[in-house]
């Protein structure tokens, strides 16, 4: 038989391994539940303004080009302008010989000269004649024959008057001006050369405003119309924004790529040295607000979750 004492602390040491194996279960229950929560953040649902946007990529381009034409064959004698110089409308882009037609100008005026002096002779003398034929000096004849001939000596001298006027205006075609203003572009002349109306002297760029071709999907056809606002942003420029005008909607969609071409202006300001800021050849995005909702209820994104088993 165990002694009794024996007994109770065999008892004891059991109690306490139950209790000790416990409360590591209850630990190790409770660390567990607390690794299961998670943090959620909690934000107020607001209300505020909305638009929806359309983005278009967009290449800058010149908004016309003007081309430089010689409209006579000669010498150039002055083309001062280099590639990529702005010229102003009326100024003088070059000069073309004309020597020529300075002579054949010059001999014209001495023609009309003598022709006049012939025409007031021939006015005189048929004056005198139609006086002596009233006194039956002179015949019918004599005064009909110095008529014809005044005649004819003042319709050259019109004539004359004519091919003068032509020829200087040819005279004025050596004279080359800008007729808009704008940036010279291909300069295919130089000093020396000899000019040809078949090729122009160069095009002018006309970079003041700027024009925009957007390509419209047939989705956004009906959302944009003339005269809406366009906010652009460029590579070139990414701490800046323009903002141009819808100023042309073309009547047809490409039946190739099924897109609507918009042209959109946009005024083209000059930076600290002067310059442009805006040049044909640059890329960046074009930006149309096409609506506008106010007071509308809004969440964070993030808070959305979407469950596809629900959407199908």
């Amino acid at each position: 038989m165990r002694n009794p004492g024996t007994l109770l602390l065999t008892l004891i040491l059991a109690a306490t391994v139950v209790v000790s194996v416990g409360c590591k279960d209850k630990a190790k229950s409770e660390k567990t539940a607390v690794s299961t929560d998670v943090a959620v953040l909690v934000q107020k649902v607001e209300t505020a303004d909305i638009a929806t946007v359309l983005n278009y990529n967009a290449d800058l381009m010149a908004s016309s080009k003007v081309r430089l034409i010689a409209l006579m064959t000669d010498t150039i004698l002055s083309f001062p302008w280099r590639e990529g110089d702005e010229i102003a409308k009326g100024q003088v882009v070059a000069v073309v010989k004309k020597e020529a037609l300075s002579h054949g100008l010059a001999q014209l005026d001495a023609q009309a000269v003598a022709l006049d002096v012939q025409i007031a002779n021939l006015k005189s003398e048929l004056e005198r004649a139609r006086d002596l034929l009233a006194k039956g000096v002179a015949t019918q004849q004599a005064v009909d024959q110095l008529n014809a001939q005044y005649s004819a000596t003042v319709a050259q001298k019109d004539a004359l008057v004519a091919g003068r006027r032509q020829l200087a205006v040819s005279a004025g075609h050596a004279v080359v001006k800008a007729p808009v203003d704008g940036v010279l572009s291909g300069k295919m002349y130089e000093e020396g050369d000899i000019a040809s109306p078949q090729m122009p002297l160069g095009t002018l760029l006309v970079t003041d405003p700027i024009k925009i071709e957007l390509k419209l999907v047939e989705k956004d056809i009906s959302r944009v119309s003339i005269g809406q606002d366009v906010d652009l942003k460029l590579d070139a420029w990414p701490d800046r924004k323009f903002t141009g005008t819808v100023a042309r909607v073309f009547p047809y969609v490409d039946q190739a790529t099924r897109t609507n071409t918009v042209e959109v202006m946009v005024p083209n300001p000059r930076g600290e040295d002067g310059a442009r800021l805006l040049k044909p050849g640059m890329f960046g995005t074009a930006s149309l607000v096409v609506e506008r909702r106010q007071g509308v209820v809004t969440v964070p994104e993030s808070a959305l979750l979407i469950d596809n088993k629900l959407v199908a």
